[in-house]
């Protein structure tokens, strides 16, 4: 009886740590591929506060070095967004920015911009 206890418990052991395995393989194999490539990220902060007009601020970036970026900007205006979009790909960094969505969040007029890294 004891022993098909402690069997159970140790094949339950063994699945976390088999999960815990394939995670790190996986976050290894990010950061070989993340190592392969010459991206700086500072350059890419330090583009986007001398590009965007003031009170623009970035909600969030999600940066994928196979598919590309993508941006969420908020206190941007719809008159703002082509002035934005063209800056952004005239830079060195980026390219074939468009806008994706633009939303109202909590009162806030968000936009989100998909493109490609350089």
């Amino acid at each position: 009886m004891w022993y098909k206890g402690a069997r159970a418990v140790r094949l339950e052991k063994g699945k976390d740590m088999i999960k815990v395995g394939e995670r790190l393989r996986r976050e290894e194999t990010v950061l070989k591929e993340m190592a392969r490539s010459d991206f700086n990220f500072g350059d890419l902060f330090m583009f986007l506060s001398k590009t965007l007009p003031e009170g623009v601020m970035v909600s969030s970036i999600t940066v994928d070095l196979k598919t590309g970026i993508e941006l969420a900007l908020s206190g941007v205006n719809h008159q703002r967004i082509v002035e934005i979009v063209d800056k952004l790909n005239s830079g060195s960094l980026l390219k074939d920015m468009e806008l994706d969505r633009s939303v109202n969040e909590s009162g806030q007029f968000v936009i989100y911009l998909k493109g490609k890294l350089k």
